[in-house]
């Protein structure tokens, strides 16, 4: 029987997940609170079975006056597939969705990654901070140059994997490859902890620079697929267009102050 739960309500959540193949950090409970805390979407995680053979697909319910009442699978996420261990059980929990989402009036469904866009608002790295890196499910790589921080990343981590998040450079120090010392420290760091896998997170494949520097470490590359399911024309639909280059460099060349107040404006509307 399929249950729809709140992960928040479940002290054990993140210990069940440690048992389920194909379980990743943004299945658990932490991921779920930071999104929530930040922009205060309704979690509806769709579960079947438990004990170790619990199948789950994640889903944050979000209402905005722009874009409509939606669920997303889920908000602002590199990669989030259904965890299931046969084609049935995905079929059972998608048909259950499906009908939720008529008789709620959600717009569609996705299943999808994150945006090419300005950054995310304060708050939400604050929560990042607050429920995942102070608690240990994650840690910040920094290089200095003396004083002053050049570059940084993000990672989160949750039982034998990790996943590179975010990260950020100062362009006046790029000749010095302080990104290369971050992922180097970050590698060693893991490697001395025993952990398994190093994700290198969601990359557009016509983002040739970035591709050619995450396969430079020898990662090896897989292909996360974007679903969109139409409640108005009840089928399957394209997945929207991707930010255009002429969007893209203009998003580059404004100042800061202003990328900072059109993340806090824009984000509250997506997901």
């Amino acid at each position: 029987m399929i249950k729809t739960v709140n992960p928040l309500e479940h002290h054990d959540w993140n210990k069940t997940l440690l048992s389920r193949p194909g379980a990743s950090f943004f299945h658990t409970s932490t991921w779920a609170k930071v999104l929530q805390k930040s922009y205060h979407y309704k979690p509806l995680y769709l579960t079947i079975g438990g004990n170790g053979k619990m199948a789950l697909l994640p889903v944050m319910e979000v209402n905005r006056p722009l874009t409509g009442r939606r669920g997303v699978s889920l908000p602002f996420t590199d990669y989030c597939e259904p965890v299931v261990s046969h084609n049935d059980q995905f079929e059972e929990i998608f048909n259950y969705v499906t009908d939720y989402g008529k008789t709620n009036g959600w717009r569609y469904i996705e299943m999808r990654g994150g945006h090419g866009l300005p950054s995310q608002p304060y708050c939400f790295f604050k929560n990042i901070y607050d429920e995942i890196i102070s608690k240990h499910m994650g840690f910040i790589s920094l290089a200095r140059n003396k004083d002053t921080a050049i570059a940084g990343n993000v990672y989160f981590h949750n039982g034998e994997n990790v996943i590179f998040k975010y990260g950020a450079s100062d362009k006046i120090y790029h000749h010095l490859r302080p990104n290369n010392l971050v992922m180097w420290n970050a590698i060693k760091w893991c490697c001395e902890r025993e952990y398994k896998n190093l994700c290198f997170g969601k990359t557009e494949p016509d983002n040739d620079g970035l591709r050619q520097y995450k396969s430079g470490w020898g990662t090896k590359e897989h292909i996360i697929k974007y679903f969109k399911y139409d409640f108005l024309k009840d089928s399957f639909v394209k997945a929207p267009p991707k930010m255009s280059a002429f969007q893209h460099d203009i998003f580059k060349i404004l100042p800061i102050p202003v990328l900072n107040a059109l993340g806090t404006l824009l984000y509250r509307h997506m997901g």
